[in-house]
C-alpha cells in the first residue's frame, strides 16, 4: 500500500500540471481574442451621396463623369440613362462632388456635401454645351416647395415676352430656349393657375450676360390638401418598363402633366386637386380614366408591350452596325443597298455617329438626344426625329433647309418585311413641302433594338404622282447598346 501511495503522487502532480497548462492556454487565447476585438473596434456606419444631373433643356444628362473627393475617399462614376449618379459606402464627413464633360459648362461647378448620419441627395447640377458667339441666351431653373420637393406644372413666363413660357417638369425644372437678348432686362414670373401657391421670389429680375441664366424659385402652398396618382407600367412578362406618360385633367381646365416611369416602371403624379383625369401611355396604347376624390390613388399595373421607348433603342448608332434593304421603285426597278455606322466624329465638342449608305458619297451624321435624333447639317445641329410621344404629336424637322418639313408620330404597328415580322414598330410620318405645288411624304417604321425596318416615300407635284419608293429590311447586324 505504501508503494502504491508513492507511485500515485507524481501522477497527481502531472495531472495538475496538465490542467494548469490548459487553463493558461485558454486564458492567453481569450486575451488575444479580446485584443483582436479592441483592435477591430465597432463597425462604422456608411452612407450614400446621390443625385441627378440635367442639361440646359431640362433633359437627363447621361454618360457624364461625376467625381467625389473626401478626406479618405476618392471615387468616379458615370451618370446612367436617367442622368442619376450614386456613391455608396461612404463614412460620415465632408465631400466635394464635381460633374465634368469636355466642352460643357455647369451651374455649380462643384458642390460640398456633409454626411452627418443620413444619406445626401444633390440635384443642383445643370450642364450645357459652351457655344461661341452667342447672341441670345437660355434660361433654366428649378422650383421646389418648402420641403425641397419639386413642384411641377408651374408656368414660368418671361416679360416683356409672356408668350415665351415653359411648364416645370416632374423634376421641377423649366427651360426657355434662345429667348433672352444678352445685356437686356427681363422679369421671370412663375404662376400655377387655380392653386394657392406663392413663390419666393414672386418675380425675378435678371439681365443676362452669359449663354445660360439660372433662376430658381421656392413655392409655398396654402390651399386644400393635394393628392397623388401612382402606379406601374409593365411589359407582357410583368417587367417594369421605362415609358413616357401623360396626365390630363378633364373639363378643359388646361392642366396636363408629362412624366416618365423610373427604371422599374413606377410613376407618380403629385400635387393634384380633386377631379377626373385621363392617364395616357405612349402612343395611346393604354388610356385610363381616374377620379381623385379626397385621397391618393394607386393604380393597378398597366401592361404595355411597346411603351419602353428611348430613341437609342429605335435608332441604334453603335459603330459597326449595318442594315441591308431591298428597294422597290414604281417604275419596276429593284435593288439592294447597305447602310452602315462607320465611325464617330467630334463637332464643337459633341460626338456624332457617321452613317454611310453605299450610294457614292452618300452619308448622314446623327446623334441621339433625349428621345430625339439630331442631324448635323452644314455645321449646325438640327432636330430630325422625335420618340417617346403619343399618337398625333407633331414637330418641325428643321435640318432640311428652304423647305417646310413636319414630323408626326402615328402610333405603334406590326410590320412584315423580308427580314421577319416585327411587333410594336413606331410609325413616324414626315411631310416635306416644296412651295405650294410639290410635296414628299415619308412613312417610316422603327423596331426596337433593330432600327428602321420599312420606309415608303411618295413624291407628288401639281397633283400628279412622280415617284414611289419602298425600302424593306432584308437583313441586319446591330451592335447592342
Amino acid at each position: 500500500m505504501h508503494r502504491q501511495t508513492h507511485i500515485s503522487i507524481p501522477q497527481k502532480l502531472f495531472s495538475v500540471a496538465i490542467l494548469t497548462l490548459c487553463i493558461t492556454i485558454l486564458l492567453v487565447y481569450s486575451c488575444d481574442k479580446d485584443k483582436e476585438k479592441s483592435i477591430v473596434g465597432p463597425v462604422e456606419d456608411t452612407y450614400t451621396i446621390s443625385g441627378k444631373v440635367v442639361t440646359d433643356r431640362a433633359y437627363s444628362f447621361r454618360n457624364l463623369t461625376v467625381t467625389l473627393i473626401g478626406t479618405s475617399v476618392e471615387d468616379t462614376t458615370i451618370t446612367d440613362k436617367w442622368g442619376t449618379y450614386s456613391f455608396d459606402g461612404l463614412p460620415a464627413g465632408k465631400y466635394i462632388i464635381t460633374p465634368s464633360k469636355e466642352g460643357y459648362e455647369f451651374f455649380l461647378s462643384s458642390a460640398e456635401a456633409s454626411i452627418t448620419g443620413t444619406n445626401v441627395n444633390i440635384d443642383d447640377f445643370i450642364g450645357w454645351y459652351d457655344r461661341e458667339n452667342v447672341e441670345n441666351g437660355d434660361i433654366i431653373g428649378k422650383i421646389v416647395d418648402t420641403d425641397n420637393k419639386p413642384v411641377w406644372g408651374v408656368n414660368v413666363q418671361v416679360f416683356p415676352y409672356p408668350q415665351k413660357t415653359d411648364k416645370t417638369s416632374e423634376y421641377g425644372y423649366y427651360y426657355i430656349h434662345n429667348t433672352l437678348i444678352l445685356n437686356a432686362p427681363y422679369q421671370i414670373v412663375p404662376v400655377k393657375e387655380g392653386y394657392n401657391y406663392t413663390f419666393s421670389p414672386d418675380t425675378s429680375y435678371v439681365t443676362p450676360t452669359e449663354q445660360v441664366t439660372v433662376v430658381h424659385f421656392t413655392a409655398s402652398y396654402s390651399g386644400s390638401p393635394l393628392h397623388s396618382i401612382s402606379g406601374r407600367i409593365v411589359d407582357a412578362g410583368g417587367n417594369g418598363v421605362f415609358s413616357s406618360i401623360w396626365l390630363v385633367r378633364e373639363k378643359g381646365l388646361g392642366e396636363s402633366y408629362h412624366s416618365k416611369t423610373d427604371k422599374d416602371g413606377f410613376y407618380t403624379f403629385c400635387d393634384l386637386k380633386d377631379g377626373t383625369y385621363i392617364l395616357r401611355v405612349l402612343a395611346n396604347i393604354a388610356q385610363e380614366t381616374i377620379i381623385v376624390d379626397g385621397k391618393d390613388v394607386i393604380m393597378p399595373e398597366i401592361e404595355c408591350e411597346w411603351c419602353n421607348c428611348e430613341a437609342e433603342d429605335y435608332f441604334p448608332l453603335k459603330t459597326g452596325s449595318s442594315w441591308i434593304y431591298d428597294r422597290t421603285i414604281n417604275d419596276g426597278r429593284t435593288f439592294d443597298y447597305t447602310v452602315s455606322v462607320t465611325d464617330t466624329i467630334s463637332h464643337n465638342g459633341t460626338t456624332y455617329s457617321q452613317m454611310s449608305i453605299d450610294f457614292p458619297g452618300d452619308f448622314n451624321t446623327y446623334r441621339i438626344g433625349h428621345n430625339t435624333v439630331y442631324a448635323l447639317s452644314e455645321g449646325e445641329e438640327k432636330l430630325f426625329l422625335q420618340f417617346g410621344i403619343y399618337s398625333g404629336d407633331e414637330w418641325i424637322i428643321d435640318y432640311i433647309q428652304d423647305y417646310t418639313c413636319k414630323g408626326t408620330f402615328l402610333g405603334a404597328e406590326s410590320i412584315e418585311v423580308p427580314a421577319g415580322t416585327y411587333t410594336g414598330c413606331l410609325h413616324i410620318e414626315t411631310i416635306i413641302t416644296y412651295g405650294s405645288t410639290t410635296h414628299e411624304s415619308l412613312n417610316m417604321w422603327f423596331a426596337r433594338d433593330i432600327g428602321l425596318v420599312k420606309a415608303m416615300k411618295v413624291i407628288v407635284s401639281y397633283g400628279k404622282l412622280i415617284e414611289t419608293i419602298t425600302d424593306e429590311l432584308k437583313e441586319c447586324d446591330v451592335v447592342s447598346n
